[in-house]
């Protein structure tokens, strides 16, 4: 039995994967989570399966590449700004205040 799936790689993009040629019973399903780049392949299994549109898995996977960088950039101002510089920022909420 041939094991072919999808793998994704930031500068690459997708492509078609073939494993070669393996026993059935030696293959093996993952259930667990996807983590970081590989969050990408669940929308493309969706598209795949006529359960996503194109538009729908361009915006996931941007949203999916972004996500990284902007947790990084708000741990940064996390630390280094004044909580009413952050709050002016839209990093924290605004605590409402009391009478």
């Amino acid at each position: 039995m041939g094991a072919q799936g999808f793998a994704f790689h930031r500068e690459k993009g997708f492509w078609r994967e073939f494993g070669g040629f393996a026993k059935y019973l030696n293959l093996e399903y993952y259930p667990g989570p996807l983590e970081g780049d590989d969050q990408v392949l669940a929308p493309l299994s969706q598209f795949l399966k006529g359960e996503l549109g194109v538009r729908s898995l361009v915006e996931r996977v941007e949203n999916i590449l972004h996500q990284e960088p902007y947790e990084s950039i708000r741990g940064f101002c996390r630390q280094e700004y004044t909580k009413e510089a952050q709050e002016l920022a839209g990093f924290v909420e605004k605590e409402e205040e009391q009478e």
